[in-house]
């Protein structure tokens, strides 16, 4: 009787050829004591007892490997070359390598991280843990404005102040005003980030059609006026927010527009004349070491000594160098306070135009221009 058996390869045949050798050798001494098909029984028990037999050798590799194992084996016999055991052997060492693999990265990761937590605790080391009060505390903005004070002012080494300014935080070459080039235009289209013909101010002094007024900036009654200051100005924006703004002479500042007023703001008439450039900044220092329940978020200062000596004396000579020192030494002031508080404090200094000497003899008359300008070419 052939016995077949499901081999990978040649060199198994012989081994499992033996195998099934044996175990005809046990199924011919279970017939003999159980009865079963053997060489006295009639030849139609013994065919059916055959192909019986034939069926379990045919459709059970499970019971073959289970007689695999009960019968012994000679010495040079190796069970496993069975396909069955082979088969648990691969998986078991494959269980064991998995096993081996989630060991191994589990301790990596455990080691990284502990290697972590040491070098996060060595950066944290004497640092100590922030307050509510500096968590929610955002830093305060200082926008002053010198007026007048030409770019290359800069240049003339007189404002050692405003160079280490420069030099430890951000300076732009030069600023280019709105049309037209004057203080109050251009104080509010900076506060306002609209050009003139949007805010309103369109000249320091102008006559309005609408209202059927003049509007003069030295006017205490018109600096007041709200109808003529339009758009949102900055302090507008912090008050609305919750926070608190306080202005020192800012044109626009003592009007209350859209009805809302700065959180602490100062009259340009009478206390301006009063308040030199030093006592401006030093009035500044106190609103920012006030307490932090009232403390303003954004604070706006205004000096017009260079300006003034500028029209008065020109860009050149002893009296405007003499006016853009005081107002360096102003800033001093502010820098020297500000390093004294532990507040976060970002400065901001502005111009609002530049500076040109005039003389009679370059004087353009618009009036006259316009006019030529309508006349037919001369022939």
């Amino acid at each position: 009787m052939k016995k077949y058996a499901h081999v990978d390869d040649d060199d198994e045949v012989d081994d499992e050829a033996a195998a099934f050798d044996v175990l005809d050798s046990e199924a011919a001494s279970h017939r003999k004591h159980t009865g079963g098909p053997g060489p006295d029984m009639p030849e139609a028990e013994q065919q059916q007892g055959g192909q019986q037999q034939q069926q379990h050798s045919l459709t059970s590799f499970d019971e073959l490997d289970e007689e695999l194992e009960r019968v012994p084996l000679a010495a040079d016999r190796k069970p496993w070359l069975c396909k069955g055991v082979q088969h648990r052997v691969v998986v078991a060492v494959l269980t064991a390598v998995l096993l081996v693999i989630v060991v191994v990265a589990s301790w990596a990761a455990m080691a990284n991280n502990v290697a972590l937590a040491q070098r996060l605790g060595e950066l944290t080391a004497g640092t100590p843990s922030p307050t509510p009060a500096t968590q929610q505390q955002q830093p305060i903005v200082v926008l002053v404005s010198i007026d007048g004070f030409r770019a290359d002012y800069l240049a003339r080494g007189l404002t050692p102040n405003l160079s280490r300014m420069a030099a430890g935080g951000a300076r732009a070459p030069a600023m280019q005003p709105v049309f037209p080039s004057a203080t109050f235009p251009n104080h509010y289209a900076l506060v306002t980030g609209l050009y003139a013909e949007t805010h309103g101010i369109v000249a320091n002094t102008f006559y309005d059609p609408v209202f059927n007024a003049t509007f003069r900036y030295t006017l205490p009654a018109d600096a007041t006026d709200a109808r003529w200051w339009a758009g949102e100005p900055i302090w507008n924006t912090v008050v609305k927010a919750g926070k608190r703004a306080y202005c020192a002479f800012w044109p626009g500042s003592e009007a209350a527009v859209q009805g809302i007023h700065p959180s602490v703001y100062l009259s340009y008439v009478p206390l301006a004349a009063e308040l030199s450039n030093t006592k401006r900044m030093q009035l500044v220092l106190e609103w920012l070491g006030e307490d932090v329940a009232t403390r303003p978020s954004l604070v706006t200062a205004y000096m017009s000594s260079v300006d003034s000596a500028g029209h008065s004396y020109g860009t050149e000579g002893p009296q405007i160098d003499l006016a853009i020192q005081q107002a360096d030494a102003a800033i001093g002031v502010l820098l020297d306070g500000i390093a004294a508080l532990s507040v976060p404090i970002n400065v901001v200094v502005v111009s609002d135009h530049g500076m040109t000497d005039l003389s009679p003899q370059r004087v353009v008359f618009l009036g006259k221009a316009q006019a030529a300008s309508l006349l037919p070419a001369n022939k």
